[in-house]
């Protein structure tokens, strides 16, 4: 994996000025569309019975771990609290602009994709974006949301859908996509699962086309047998995707600029290619 001669792993950052471009255009939305969408927010981690920590080793129910999604929704999760970031990333708005990433006229999937401010990133540029969630209450949340976010861009919203599944389970009767998304998504599941999560999306992105992974969260510090979130990095994710059927195109870490400020510096933007 190359990109300017670097390696796949933890490497310098570019630096690529889009940050006014960034700050124009969300304050455009939201000024456009009056949808409570904080600009450059950051997650305000919130005290919940319902976010509930796993061991590794610890056994459980797919179901009991499949069910805590759906409390944390049910109780009213707010924009911004908890795993809600309120907008799309920085990183991926870039990343998208900088053309390295086409989605324009294509099918991307964006499993767990809460709320579906990044489902509504990629309609409206051009992609018919498909959300997943697991939850039955966050469907209903991201529906509401993009039917708002989007109203006054009917094009943008007949391209943005939201369905309610189990990714390790989904398949599209349209067949594979041809871009994927995950941030927030692959430190969720627990660490049995993750060979699974590899399959799926070699299943689901068709040959040729790209995976984006904004790997998070990298942190030596944390605990790595205790989650959501658990602590990944590029070497990890490279483990899973590679015999998979991915071969790496991109990996670059995230300039704190460009991040969330409690999660800078604790994330890298990687792109992969499905062979």
């Amino acid at each position: 994996c190359t990109m300017h001669s670097l390696s796949c792993d933890m490497i310098s950052v570019p630096k690529i000025s889009w940050s006014k471009r960034f700050d124009c255009v969300q304050g455009a939305v939201q000024r456009l569309h009056r949808v409570p969408v904080p600009c450059r927010s950051e997650p305000q981690m919130s005290a919940t019975s319902h976010h509930k920590k796993y061991h590794a080793d610890e056994a459980f129910s797919a179901e009991e771990y499949a069910g805590r999604w759906d409390e944390i929704w049910g109780a009213g999760l707010k924009v911004g609290e908890l795993f809600d970031a309120g907008t799309v990333a920085k990183s991926l708005f870039m990343l998208l602009s900088s053309g390295q990433v086409a989605v324009k006229g294509m099918r991307v999937l964006v499993p767990g994709c809460g709320r579906g401010y990044d489902v509504e990133t990629f309609a409206r540029m051009g992609a018919h974006a498909t959300g997943l969630e697991l939850s039955a209450t966050a469907t209903q949340a991201a529906g509401e949301y993009m039917s708002s976010a989007l109203a006054s861009d009917p094009e943008a919203l007949s391209r943005a859908s939201v369905q309610q599944g189990d990714f390790l389970k989904f398949s599209d009767p349209m067949g594979p996509y041809d871009v994927g998304y995950d941030y927030t998504f692959g430190c969720a599941l627990h660490p049995s699962m993750r060979a699974d999560w590899a399959a799926s999306w070699a299943r689901l992105i068709k040959p040729g086309g790209k995976l984006i992974t904004l790997v998070f969260p990298v942190d030596p510090d944390m605990d790595p047998d205790m989650g959501p979130p658990y602590p990944v990095n590029p070497r990890l994710y490279t483990s899973l995707l590679e015999p998979a059927g991915f071969s790496c195109e991109s990996m670059e870490p995230v300039a704190p600029e460009n991040s969330f400020p409690k999660r800078a510096g604790k994330e890298v933007m990687g792109v992969w290619v499905r062979k």
